[in-house]
């Protein structure tokens, strides 16, 4: 008889599919376990296994907010720390109520803990540290980050913009901000992956964030993606006009005149410097293509 291999449902989502607990909040939930795999650094069946233990969403599709547990998750298993240990914290907190999705997060002093109440609970699921002083605010956590990216120390400025986007699940600039920091230092692929988060968190900075990550692709030579992300910053907001200058460039360059035209003429009703020449350039390229073809 072959054998066959039944989907392993963690505690919570077997709950779930009895009716006994509320379904999942509705939220964008764009990553597999292997994608997940590949934004944290951790295998795909460790992702499968903190999911089985509810330590993250799944067992199928995971929100933007994984992708930090499952990277703390992999900083603590670098320093030494037993995946059990990390089990174990998930169920420690589930027994208090607490999920370790929504609970986990940076203390101050820098170490990764679960939240219950005003204790943090450590990573082995047994040390409990009393608060010694009020709950960390949003804003004060967004202006030391914001103040550490202006002295140049971005290594804690995208610490501390990571720490505000778990103390306001709402808020998309500090993602914004992260992103910036990220893709200086070097860290396309994070940078990518807060952009998109901001634009889902916040509309109004959509487009910017779009635009950003567009700037990253075709930095990276994917063109493709480029062009797919110029086309999102310009439905989010159909006046940016960097996007519309870039995307027209870059149709330019990949000889697509007909497209590139519409965009060149928009960019030139607005004023813009050397948009009416390089309308009329592409005019002239495709007239020279069709006395060629002629």
């Amino acid at each position: 008889m072959a054998a066959f291999a039944l989907p392993v449902l963690s505690e919570l989502s077997f709950r779930r599919e009895l009716g006994l607990e509320p379904p999942l909040p509705e939220e964008a939930r764009p990553f597999n376990a292997l994608s997940l795999s590949l934004h944290s650094g951790l295998p795909v069946e460790t992702i499968l296994k903190l999911s089985a233990f509810d330590v993250i969403d799944g067992p199928h599709d995971y929100p933007f907010r994984d992708i930090s547990v499952a990277r703390e998750v992999r900083r603590f298993l670098d320093t030494g720390t037993p995946l059990q240990s990390v089990l174990q914290t998930g169920a420690d907190l589930r027994a208090r109520g607490v999920r370790l999705t929504s609970a986990l997060t940076e203390t101050p002093w820098g170490a990764l803990a679960g939240v219950h109440g005003d204790d943090y609970v450590g990573i082995d699921g047994q040390l409990e540290l009393r608060l010694c002083e009020p709950r960390l605010r949003f804003e004060e956590v967004f202006d030391a980050a914001a103040d550490a990216e202006a002295e140049g120390d971005l290594d804690e400025a995208q610490r501390l913009y990571r720490m505000a986007a778990e103390l306001d699940h709402q808020n998309g600039e500090c993602l914004f901000n992260l992103g910036n920091v990220l893709s200086s230092i070097g860290r396309t692929d994070d940078a990518l992956v807060a952009f998109l988060a901001a634009a889902v968190r916040d509309r109004d900075i959509a487009a910017d964030a779009f635009y950003n990550a567009a700037i990253l692709h075709r930095r990276a030579g994917s063109s493709e993606k480029a062009e797919g992300l110029y086309g999102a910053a310009l439905r989010a907001d159909p006046g940016h006009a960097d996007a519309r200058h870039n995307l027209a460039l870059l149709l330019s360059a990949q000889e697509r005149f007909s497209e590139a035209i519409g965009l060149w003429d928009a960019l030139a009703g607005e004023g813009k410097a050397d948009a009416r020449r390089q309308a009329m350039f592409c005019r002239l390229q495709l007239r020279s293509k069709t006395i060629g073809a002629a």
